[in-house]
């Protein structure tokens, strides 16, 4: 593919709106666009962090920064997958391999606002001393920078692994020689589009939910979506939001650690079962004579979270048996970062 095709899909607007969604979802930022080869494609030099820009105004600051661009590069090109890893000052920063036809053709890479590891003084005085900038000017800017948990970074390595799906059927779009209304098809770029419309809205976040959920159930053609909201007081998951199980549900209540939705809620993980009725932790309703209803049989559990508190759980479910795919979690676990700041808006 040539360097030329490159240039003119980092200028496209659906590479800006990737781009917008990721520092949406994530608070990350694309710095660099290079080709397979090494060769430059696209910076960003204005999306460094006031920190960044301190370090990288000196030549030794500058060349460790370079270097550190250039290990996740060539570790991207090794590996194929996305790479996280600390930059020199202590900033989390990535890489991501763009694909076409199974073969990377360029590698975009960027940082994350926040560290790895709180910055600390010891760390301030290495940079003050090897780029030769004043402590007081590091440690100023460093105060401000703050560190996420071990299962932050993991919930942002996987939102990188959805958003490096995304790019390759952009680029197969716009390198087709002949533009079709349908070919924009990219279920995950649209749903990931149309939760953020929904999110920025004016709407009460009640009709938000609602309308996430519609947009999740028939984005990824599932039987139900619903969204459940944490009791403090009671420690119970109260049923906020469906599209899909019966109205009558909505205020039904699980307990924390009951069932599969309430164990998803206690060990703070996304559960996926293919088939409940073989599940242990599944809640078994009585049977009543003469009740005709269908058993959602597939379920995938998402907790929402803010911080570290848990908020609620999404849950999205299906009547026949259904192995849930990796990148389903991965974008249901980046959605839920939206998702749980509405619901926590809920009375």
């Amino acid at each position: 593919m040539s360097v030329d095709f490159l240039r003119e899909f980092v200028e496209s607007s659906d590479w800006q709106h990737v781009q917008d969604l990721l520092k949406e979802a994530t608070d990350a930022s694309i710095l660099w666009v290079v080709s397979s080869s090494g060769e430059s494609i696209q910076k960003f030099d204005e999306n460094y962090s006031e920190f960044c820009y301190l370090i990288r105004k000196t030549p030794e600051g500058l060349r460790k920064c370079q270097n550190s661009h250039y290990a996740r590069f060539q570790e991207v090109k090794r590996t194929g997958i996305p790479v996280v890893s600390a930059c020199y000052c202590g900033l989390i920063a990535f890489a991501i391999p763009i694909m076409m036809e199974g073969k990377i053709v360029c590698v975009a890479g960027g940082c994350h606002s926040h560290a790895e590891f709180p910055i600390t003084m010891d760390k301030c005085a290495e940079i003050s001393v090897a780029c030769n900038i004043d402590i007081k000017d590091v440690m100023e800017l460093a105060k401000k920078i703050k560190h996420i948990p071990k299962i932050e970074q993991r919930r942002f390595m996987s939102m990188l692994n959805v958003f490096a799906g995304m790019i390759s059927p952009l680029i197969k779009w716009m390198n087709r020689p002949f533009i079709t209304p349908d070919i924009k098809d990219n279920r995950d770029l649209l749903l990931m589009g149309e939760i953020c419309s929904i999110t920025s809205s004016d709407n009460d976040p009640k009709h938000k939910l609602d309308r996430i959920t519609e947009a999740i159930r028939f984005q990824m053609a599932i039987d139900a979506c619903s969204i459940y909201k944490l009791d403090d007081n009671t420690q119970e998951l109260v049923l906020k939001s469906t599209n899909g199980l019966p109205e009558s549900t909505i205020g039904q209540r699980i307990k924390v650690g009951e069932g599969i939705v309430g164990y998803s809620a206690e060990m703070r993980i996304p559960v996926a079962v293919e088939d409940v009725t073989k599940d242990s932790r599944a809640i078994r309703s009585p049977f009543k004579p003469g009740r005709k209803r269908r058993i959602y049989h597939s379920i995938l559990t998402i907790p929402l979270t803010i911080s570290e508190d848990l908020v609620g759980i999404m849950d999205a479910r299906t009547f026949e048996p259904k192995i849930w795919k990796q990148n389903e979690t991965d974008l249901l676990s980046m959605l839920a970062i939206h998702i749980a700041r509405i619901t926590q808006q809920l009375d």
